[in-house]
């Protein structure tokens, strides 16, 4: 489990009252139905969409580079790929959106295995998985079985996310350099388009 000491600061049960809470301020919610979210501690503004898991830890990584801390929940859902998935929410502009999610081998190496993986969302990548998808699609008969249930859902999701990460990038360095009503909402137009991007992706087992 990530070490308490990080929780204090954005992870409270919903009925109790926040100790701790770091700017821009969150309250992670657990709801009675074992689902979880994050929201403004305010209760005023975005929340995300619900989580059906169990968090076992949290922590914060800028994995994103934009200066500001994602806030990063890990929970107990299981894959392949190891025993927990970490939930990463951009706060950058005040309000949450989850930005990534990513399954890691144990909650300690969620830092380590998460930021690799993010990194491995290039555009070049993207492009040799529209390749690899081109190529063995360009056949004549059935799909093989790789191709239809690993390839292609790997890669689009893949492919998907990336365009989004791109997306982001691009309207909030517009809205740097031109800080107006437009480019704001441009940028959160492209924060919730990633969002969705973001709970599609997946890595079929």
């Amino acid at each position: 489990m990530v070490s308490g000491a990080l929780i204090g600061g954005f992870l409270v049960v919903a009925s109790l009252a926040i100790d701790v809470c770091e700017d821009p301020c969150m309250l992670t919610s657990v709801h009675s139905d074992g689902t979880y979210s994050m929201q403004s501690a305010s209760g005023e503004g975005r929340s995300t969409p619900v989580i059906d898991a169990t968090i076992v830890g949290v922590l914060g990584q800028d994995i994103d580079g934009d200066g500001t801390p994602e806030r990063v929940v890990v929970d107990d859902r299981e894959s392949a790929f190891g025993s927990v998935t970490a939930v990463y929410f951009d706060v950058s502009l005040g309000e949450p959106y989850i930005a990534f999610q990513c399954q890691a081998s144990t909650a300690e190496a969620v830092e380590t295995e998460c930021l690799d993986w993010y990194q491995s969302l290039t555009a070049q990548r993207a492009i040799e998985g529209a390749d690899i998808i081109y190529s063995n699609t360009r056949q004549d008969g059935e799909l093989g079985w790789e191709t239809q249930y690993l390839a292609i859902p790997n890669w689009t999701s893949s492919i998907a996310l990336t365009i989004a990460n791109l997306n982001v990038d691009l309207h909030r360095e517009r809205h740097a350099n031109a800080d107006t009503v437009e480019t704001l909402a441009d940028l959160k137009a492209a924060l919730d388009l990633r969002e969705l991007r973001a709970l599609q992706f997946s890595i079929a087992d």
